[in-house]
């Protein structure tokens, strides 16, 4: 299933005219197919089950370049880049959050409503790089993360990265700070996927195994910068994957890890292929201006853009590319129940050939099951002809629709 909608269409029912439906198309989007993500055996997967690859960008120091993310860049970066995640990185220190902690806050509310509009999902980034000890910044990691739970937990487009890049501190102590903070996240985003940022900078996955947190929905990140992480660093992540940890690449450039040199092509697609064969979702570092050679616009180009075409320079010329090459494969044979009104207005899919017609149920309260199901035009279960809406969890219809025969 893919996004040009060649499989399947996205139906929106608007009305009832005369006894036909009135149908209009819409565009899929990442989180429209996918819906709420999920851990099944260590790999990230779809509502349906099914495992997926994501593959996006990070915004790169929000108090920084904070103008180059706007409801324009982040459009383009849906629509014309093709990211399926975007993540915001909120800086603890330097000049971040303890010293601009209401514009760090107001900027990341703006980027997760953007992603929310556009369909992408949004990894709220948590970015220890400095002090590097997760635990220097406790306090500030549950104000923020209380409220951004508070405001934005229950959406399924939402996923939480708690510490990124800690460094100096061995696993037993990141440990013990993420079982600090993720009850706190789960009280307001119990299904939310968590990721959890490994030893020296994430490049020590293996540390973890053998003592993994408790839980589910949880993941661990790894990172690399191609010129300067080779073999080695992708025998340590196949290792991982391998031992069944969730793994995530939030983080990669194809540069050397101080974010600036010559690219490394040759090694950045070992990387891709690598992540691709395993189904490891990414990000690359950074969708900014930035004058080093990890930023993949010029110099100038916030914020007004153009976002693509000569505003580029190498790594986002690189980026676009593997973003768009291959296509997005997924796979939902149906969409998730939805918290919607009893109102003539609904979205639906229709599916291919494993089954012909899949719905979103209308219910008044939020229903958890992974899948709906639904006929159209049909005498079932002696009901009246018309269309029904069905919950395959415990096959109890929650709203019916019939139309004039």
């Amino acid at each position: 299933m893919i996004r040009n909608m060649t499989i399947v269409q996205k139906i929106i029912v608007t009305g009832v005219v005369a006894g036909y439906c009135v149908l209009t198309f819409a565009q899929q989007t990442p989180v429209s197919i996918n819906g709420r993500l999920q851990i099944i055996d260590g790999q990230l997967s779809n509502q349906c089950g099914n495992p997926v690859q994501l593959r996006g960008i990070g915004s790169g120091g929000i108090q920084w370049f904070g103008d180059c993310h706007n409801a324009e860049s982040m459009e383009a970066l849906a629509h014309e880049w093709k990211a399926d995640i975007f993540r915001a990185c909120v800086y603890t220190r330097e000049g971040g959050y303890a010293d601009r902690k209401q514009y760090m806050i107001d900027k990341t509310d703006n980027m997760v409503d953007w992603c929310e509009q556009l369909g992408m999902y949004c990894l709220v980034d948590w970015h220890v790089l400095t002090p590097g000890d997760p635990w220097e910044v406790i306090d500030d990691a549950k104000e923020f993360f209380e409220y951004m739970t508070q405001k934005h937990g229950q959406k399924e487009h939402v996923l939480f990265e708690i510490c990124n890049e800690p460094n100096s501190v061995d696993w037993p102590r990141i440990k013990t700070y993420a079982e600090e903070i993720i009850p706190l996240i789960r009280k307001k985003a119990p299904d939310a996927i968590i990721i959890v940022g490994t030893p020296q900078w994430c490049h020590r996955p293996g540390d973890v195994l053998g003592n993994e947190l408790k839980g589910d929905n949880i993941m661990y990140s790894y990172h690399f910068y191609a010129s300067a992480t080779g073999d080695y660093g992708r025998s340590e992540l196949q290792e991982a994957i391998d031992g069944g940890l969730p793994m995530f690449v939030t983080e990669w450039g194809a540069m050397s890890n101080s974010g600036d040199g010559r690219l490394d092509l040759n090694s950045t697609r070992e990387w891709i292929s690598m992540l691709a064969k395993n189904k490891v979702s990414w990000c690359q570092w950074a969708y900014n201006d930035n004058s080093r050679s990890c930023g993949v616009f010029k110099s100038g180009t916030c914020p007004n853009g153009p976002w693509t075409g000569s505003s580029l320079k190498e790594h986002g010329i690189l980026g676009m590319d593997i973003m768009q090459n291959p296509p997005d494969d997924f796979s939902c044979n149906a969409v998730s129940a939805r918290s919607l009104s009893s109102h003539t207005s609904y979205t639906t899919s229709i599916g291919n050939n494993q089954a012909p017609y899949m719905f979103v149920s209308i219910t008044g309260a939020r229903v958890k099951a992974n899948t709906a199901t639904g006929l159209i035009g049909s005498n079932t279960n002696n009901h009246a002809p018309g269309v029904y809406f069905q919950i395959t969890r415990d096959r109890q219809i929650v709203r019916r629709l019939h139309l004039p025969q």
